[in-house]
């Protein structure tokens, strides 16, 4: 079975093919350079950007395609001419990568991440580089993310995952909220009840004295602990020195 790096060569290089729009020959202007940025992710769609520079000013194309079978559908594309100050930048991240005097490859490989390959052409020269999740290169990956961001290029990540999925996640925590709130407010509700008849049993102590659930002893020689508004009164026999609270004369 193809890999999907193969079906997107095809639907990029066929000669009939009019989604992506391109040829294998990467066509110059007829003055200046083309660059030429494919990326390729493990999960998501790919993307083409093509760069004209030439005539005093530079022209920028995106393009996105999803890939089915031997099909594309190209699901965007855009393309528009960039200001003094966006070129000025992108020359000066150009001349930082300097892509012509980079190798083709560095043998560098993976399952779970993006295959960049950027193409470059003027009148008497050409040269391609492939990079694999370029981190290891971050003049690449910083000229890759401003083209990303001079094309307009949409995330397709975030509406796939983060639309519905977020919501959802988003819901689910208000309900696991609105659940606890509710848990909190019937505990404090118990232990309320539950002090009432601890301060009954506090006036009886004061009067005539508690019977121990534990040692059975009648006796005033028995401490009444009152803690917070949020936990349980309870009471402790000095005689045997155990604990009871309200609940064991329920």
């Amino acid at each position: 079975m193809p890999s999907t790096r193969d079906l997107v060569y095809d639907a990029l290089f066929d000669p009939d093919c009019t989604l992506f729009g391109e040829s294998p020959e990467l066509a110059l202007p007829s003055t200046g350079t083309v660059y030429r940025l494919l990326t390729l992710p493990s999960f998501r769609m790919p993307t083409l950007i093509r760069l004209d520079a030439g005539d005093g000013h530079w022209q920028i194309t995106g393009k996105k395609l999803q890939i089915e079978t031997r099909t594309s559908v190209r699901v965007w594309s855009s393309q528009r001419v960039l200001r003094d100050r966006e070129q000025r930048e992108l020359e000066r991240l150009l001349d930082e990568l300097d892509v012509w005097a980079l190798p083709v490859g560095d043998n560098v490989h993976g399952l779970d991440g993006e295959s960049w390959t950027l193409e470059a052409k003027s009148r008497d020269r050409y040269h391609r580089i492939e990079r694999w999740s370029p981190g290891r290169l971050p003049t690449l990956a910083t000229l890759g993310d401003y083209l990303h961001i001079l094309a307009r290029v949409p995330n397709d990540y975030v509406p796939r995952m983060g639309g519905e999925w977020r919501r959802r996640r988003l819901e689910e925590r208000r309900a696991s909220a609105r659940a606890a709130a509710d848990r909190q407010a019937t505990r404090l509700a118990e232990i309320a009840t539950r002090n009432e008849l601890a301060t009954a049993l506090a006036a009886e102590l004061e009067a005539h004295g508690l019977t121990c659930p534990h040692c059975q002893r009648q006796s005033r020689d028995i401490r009444y602990v009152q803690a917070g508004p949020d936990c349980e009164r309870y009471f402790i026999c000095r005689a045997c020195g155990c604990s009871f609270t309200a609940r064991e004369y329920e």
